[in-house]
């Protein structure tokens, strides 16, 4: 079960990577403005588009 753990963890980054790129994605594809995050900042919350 230890081993699990880290798995676990190692899988849910990798999710929210893939939840942040595809937040830049939509953004991006909304507007002909520049990303306003660099690709290096992490999200903390939803993306929420006015």
């Amino acid at each position: 079960m230890q081993q699990l753990h880290p798995r676990i963890r190692a899988a849910l980054k990798k999710a929210e990577a893939a939840a942040d790129e595809a937040a830049r994605e939509r953004r991006s594809h909304l507007t002909d403005a520049a990303d306003p995050e660099p690709s290096s900042a992490r999200s903390t919350g939803c993306a929420t588009i006015s």
